[in-house]
């Protein structure tokens, strides 16, 4: 095997690894978003925007049930230690 067949053959493999980390990821922001109440290991939610530091009057203002939607929260995902 040549070296550009062995980058070839690891780019194939990221790329795939890539593929089903960003799956998954999705598929648990779908979770926390069909199911707010539940339990997930990070923050999500009113309690991980606070957290993050917005602002509680911006919190107190924002639409209901806009805090319980994980886009809110995009890559600001922290886990809970247990």
């Amino acid at each position: 095997m040549t070296i550009t067949d062995s980058a070839a053959q690891l780019a194939d493999t990221q790329a795939s690894l890539e593929a089903v980390i960003k799956g998954e990821v999705l598929r648990m922001y779908q979770e926390v978003a069909d199911h707010p109440e539940g339990e997930f290991h990070f923050y999500h939610g009113r309690r991980a925007a606070e957290m993050f530091g917005y602002r509680k009057d911006w919190l107190d203002r924002a639409p209901e049930g806009a805090l319980r939607m994980p886009s809110l929260l995009r890559g600001m995902l922290v886990p809970r230690v247990r």
